[in-house]
């Protein structure tokens, strides 16, 4: 049996709002291509349409909050609320399968032991269990996993630069070697 949810969102009420926006986003985005900057004239009407296109975007922006707002505080409450119960599951859940490949992983060390004692010609313990444990719903896969035990090991083909110490580096008035750097002009413009 399907659950309805507890709280429903119509879009297609939110198509008056959105609707029109959508023309005149398609519109100028017809027409800035078109955009020619050739003079201080030209990069002041530019400019100022910059500011338009931002108010716009501001003010749209400014709406989707305003409806979205609610919803999002309600989320966060609702998340808040199950979050304690979700963690507490969770970490039961982590136990019992750390008990399960504790077990599985004793196995192994049995079914090798009982390699090494048939290749030795000793004859394992009568008790040894070989078969791997399953479980009806349990699946069990390996997966390699790894960490850094001696960084100064570690060979440069595995290495990565840091770019937020090269930013800062470079901010700083530094160089580093093997970077090349350039200046780009990032223009920013107030909502009109």
């Amino acid at each position: 049996m399907e659950k309805a949810p507890l709280v429903q969102i119509h879009t297609a009420d939110l198509a008056p709002v959105v609707t029109p926006e959508l023309k005149s986003v398609a519109s100028m985005k017809q027409l800035v291509p078109s955009l020619v900057v050739a003079s201080h004239e030209d990069y002041e009407f530019a400019s100022d349409l910059l500011r338009q296109v931002k108010g716009e975007a501001k003010r749209l922006d400014e709406r989707r909050k305003e409806i979205t707002g609610p919803l999002n505080v309600a989320l966060k409450s609702i998340n808040d609320l199950f979050r304690p119960v979700i963690s507490g599951w969770e970490t039961v859940e982590a136990t019992i399968k750390s008990k399960l490949s504790a077990y599985s992983a004793q196995i192994e060390a049995a079914q090798l032991a009982a390699m090494q004692a048939e290749a030795s010609a000793t004859p394992p313990p009568k008790d040894l269990v070989l078969a791997k444990p399953t479980a009806e719903g349990i699946s069990v896969r390996r997966v390699l996993r790894w960490k850094i035990s001696d960084e100064s090991k570690v060979g440069r083909d595995w290495c990565s630069p840091d770019p937020a110490k090269i930013e800062a580096t470079l901010n700083a008035g530094g160089r580093v070697p093997g970077v090349e750097i350039w200046y780009e002009d990032v223009i920013s413009a107030r909502a009109k």
